[in-house]
């Protein structure tokens, strides 16, 4: 597996991941918009035989109360294709964009999820953290 930054030209194999992930596009339809917004920190492809297997964006948040003053990230999407989910794509690009966050000055990323899958990752509830939003 190989795991890099996203080029224009896996646009559409992304579209697909996140088709094939979610059952849905609402999620491929999320990206297409915080690209043309110019909202994208990190944005990760995981390939596996020259396919696109997996995908992550990060994009700027804000907090209503920042207590760290930390410049934010949000997580959204993070999708694996069907046909390779159990074979630890998600983990891996999850720990590569934090990584890639952490080197941009990312002090917080935020996630709307499973606390299950997540605090594994090291997050936690926003509120124990001081942080609060709308």
């Amino acid at each position: 597996m190989n795991i890099r930054p996203e080029t224009p030209s896996d646009f559409a194999a992304i579209d697909m991941v996140h088709l094939s992930a979610f059952g849905q596009d609402e999620e491929a339809r999320l990206v297409r918009k915080l690209r043309k917004a110019k909202a994208v920190q990190v944005s990760l492809v995981a390939e596996v035989a020259s396919e696109i297997a997996g995908h992550i964006l990060f994009s700027p948040v804000s907090a209503a109360v920042n207590p760290r003053k930390a410049r934010l990230g949000g997580l959204a999407p993070l999708g694996v294709s069907s046909a390779y989910h159990g074979m630890g794509i998600g983990s891996s690009l999850m720990r590569e964009g934090l990584a890639a966050c952490e080197q941009m000055g990312i002090g917080a990323v935020f996630v709307l999820g499973d606390p299950g899958y997540y605090s594994r990752f090291g997050f936690t509830r926003a509120d124990l953290a001081g942080f609060s939003c709308e």
